[in-house]
């Protein structure tokens, strides 16, 4: 038997890690990888800023249309690991109550001894 769908084959997630400032300079490259990301479909598409301190309202822009983009697609837009410098900048925008957030994620205790046992 044979199923065919128009409806695209979803991936159930990807994550996005952001290790820079957003702000001009970084856009472009972000956008395009926020692009990518969406173009493969994600059921859950996670942007993990615990590496970013700082980020402009063009970058809020940029997450705020990727996160359009995602919930016409049926998926869902994460922001993790906020620092309080972006929650407070993401508050004064309003887009607090936009965004799903989630905390910063800590490493499992067996990957923490396995980085020390390397390190040695």
């Amino acid at each position: 038997m044979t199923v065919l769908t128009d409806r695209p084959i979803r991936t159930p997630l990807i994550e996005v890690v952001v290790s820079e400032e957003l702000d001009i300079s970084t856009l472009p490259r972000l956008r395009e990888r926020l692009e990518d990301a969406l173009s493969l479909a994600p059921d859950r598409l996670v942007v993990d800023l615990s590496g970013c301190a700082f980020l402009d309202a063009q970058a809020m822009t940029v997450l705020l249309d990727v996160h359009r983009q995602a919930w016409r697609a049926g998926g869902l837009l994460t922001l993790r690991g906020c620092s309080p410098q972006c929650l407070r900048l993401l508050s004064l925008a309003g887009l607090l109550g936009v965004f799903d957030l989630a905390p910063a994620c800590e490493p499992a205790p067996d990957l923490v001894v396995m980085r020390r046992r390397a390190e040695r």
